[in-house]
């Protein structure tokens, strides 16, 4: 049972005497007021009001209803934090004021350039900023959130081709810190055909699962893949093919609109786990860009 007992400031000396001594009493704690304390209010944020992704309520035309679902979850205290995600993209630009605040340089390696500064180096890499964006995005009064608004990051930054050895490195890098890696880059079946072709890369999932984030295992969430029936290639793609969605090891995601329907682009097929917002609709997602004329 919990009990909490109110007295002046002559009797919580005796009172603490008593609960000390008392043989039915496990614990006590003597409360405080705590000053200033402040809380973080992601729906402050100035074009949270346009992250339908978020908190869909028919603002951009689309279905009221139709989000990720994660508001109630903010409510309940559950915003990311303590939690690292390692993003595997392009550059990032981890010194945007929207990132900066939960960028995390220790689980962080630019597999390009063979560093840990990951920023773009290109005016075409303009993936990474967004992805980024959409996870950990701070509350810091200047523009959106992220879904997992205090959740720390690190960036792995890839090219678009690399060798099955630096694969099984990327998505292993710092395992104890980085809980888990998301990979957003849709690769077609043809780049990612499977453990028979990559497998190292396959081991490491599959090892990092069992063992990584200090015995809890990563996690991967990975895009299930942009090259669906109704897409701008047209190839009418099934998500089985890739072999990153069908392991065992990794969690799939499709894409749907604010119109509540299938993205024209996304993949399907049985080892799609989960589906998620996207673009393809009346509004596109409302995330960090690119600084300047980069964005």
């Amino acid at each position: 049972d919990l009990y909490v007992f109110r007295g002046d400031a002559l009797t919580t000396e005796q009172v603490g005497a008593n609960l000390r001594t008392s043989p039915q009493v496990i614990a006590y704690q003597q409360q405080i007021i705590v000053p200033g304390r402040v809380y973080a209010d992601p729906t402050t944020e100035p074009l949270f009001g346009d992250q339908w992704h978020l908190r869909n309520t028919g603002q951009t035309g689309g279905l009221a209803g139709v989000d990720a679902n994660v508001t109630g979850a903010w409510v309940q205290g559950f915003t990311g934090a303590g939690v690292n995600v390692g993003v595997i993209d392009e550059g990032v630009e981890f010194f945007h004021p929207d990132l900066a605040p939960n960028y995390n340089q220790a689980g962080t390696y630019d597999f390009v350039d063979n560093d840990t500064d990951p920023r773009p180096t290109s005016s075409l890499e303009n993936h990474g900023v967004p992805v980024a964006g959409t996870i950990a995005a701070a509350v810091d009064g200047s523009c959106g959130v992220g879904v997992a608004y205090e959740s720390g990051f690190s960036v792995l930054r890839q090219g678009l081709t690399f060798s099955d050895a630096t694969g099984a490195n990327i998505v292993s890098y710092a395992r104890d810190l980085n809980a888990i890696y998301n990979g957003s880059f849709s690769w077609g079946p043809l780049l990612t055909r499977g453990a028979d072709f990559e497998p190292l890369l396959f081991a490491a999932i599959a090892d990092n699962v069992q063992n990584g984030r200090g015995g809890l295992g990563n996690i991967y969430v990975l895009a299930a893949g942009n090259s669906g029936t109704g897409g701008p290639d047209g190839l009418g793609e099934n998500a089985n093919r890739t072999g990153y969605n069908s392991s065992r090891y990794t969690i799939a995601v499709a894409a749907s609109t604010d119109l509540g329907v299938r993205n024209a682009d996304s993949e399907f097929g049985t080892s799609v786990f989960v589906n998620a917002p996207s673009d393809g609709g009346i509004a596109g997602i409302t995330t960090t860009d690119r600084l300047g004329g980069g964005g």
